[in-house]
């Protein structure tokens, strides 16, 4: 009997480490397959807990409370340079992929309810639209994970798709932290990838940067009344426009993107230390 009373306590432990085990923040695993989606990786890096404005302190002169968790950053080439060398107006498209865990996402997030609302989007047989109209309109101001210290102006070219890795929308759009009085422009747009994994561990959060030849290059470009404009105030203008190019006509193109997202593998990774964040430290000198 003790001994039948000692094997159910020994299940009972095991099954506890399970759990705590699968509960860890660690920041995943990541790598990019050879592809010939044409999008070229300059540096992936592991990072910890951090803050999306960087490293900050409360009115006590501790270390402020992180709002990102741990994860893993993708940087690719950048193919065309901005035209505005200080765009203080705008958030431009960094040309970054995160891979962030949201295990205890609660603990970072400034939206708590983002995770379970992304998931609920991802796993509807409803297509998300530009806008996201119908079934999604309530979710078109929907915090991303990461956060972004931005909002964005209007969602375009809308659609979700599956990966090996999970599922996830895309979208175009322009970021501000204000009213901007000007056309859309190629400096200011950004396909948008918010995706969740397979084993509902990490979120997956680009911005990447992409072009059309009919857009202004800036805010002050005019292209000599050859390029199409319309206010990025005026959502519904641009969201039409933008939805009216085929995916081809962009540059990168939209397919390009999404192989490049095919050849993403994502698996858990191993603890992040503080030995590790000054490695990360020494390589960024």
């Amino acid at each position: 009997m003790k001994s039948r009373h000692k094997l159910r306590d020994i299940v009972i432990l095991l099954n506890l480490f399970m759990v705590s085990c699968s509960m860890v923040d660690n920041p995943p695993q990541v790598t990019v397959s050879p592809n010939k989606s044409g999008i070229a990786v300059t540096e992936i890096q592991t990072h910890g807990p951090m803050s999306l404005l960087g490293p900050s302190r409360d009115e006590n002169g501790k270390p402020g409370t992180p709002d990102v968790p741990p994860g893993v950053t993708i940087n690719l080439h950048r193919i065309h340079s901005l035209h505005t060398t200080e765009p203080g107006y705008f958030a431009a498209a960094t040309g970054t992929l995160y891979v962030v865990s949201i295990v205890r996402y609660d603990e970072y997030a400034t939206e708590r309810n983002s995770v379970k609302t992304w998931q609920a989007i991802l796993k509807s047989p409803e297509p998300i639209r530009s806008g996201f109209e119908g079934p999604s309109s309530t979710y078109s101001s929907l915090e991303e994970i990461p956060w972004k210290n931005a909002g964005r102006c209007f969602n375009a070219k809308a659609r979700k798709r599956s990966f090996p890795w999970g599922k996830a929308a895309l979208f175009l759009s322009t970021y501000s932290q204000g009213p901007i009085y000007g056309p859309v422009n190629n400096d200011m747009l950004v396909l948008v990838v918010q995706g969740l994994t397979n084993d509902g561990r990490y979120a997956v959060n680009a911005h990447f940067r992409i072009r059309h030849p009919k857009l202004p290059d800036s805010l002050d470009d005019d292209g000599n009344g050859r390029r199409f404009q319309f206010s990025i105030d005026d959502s519904e203008a641009a969201e039409k426009w933008l939805d009216s190019q085929n995916d081809n006509s962009f540059d990168p193109t939209i397919g390009q993107y999404e192989r490049f997202l095919e050849a993403i593998q994502i698996s858990p990774g191993k603890p992040y230390t503080k030995k590790d964040e000054q490695i990360a430290a020494a390589d960024r000198l």
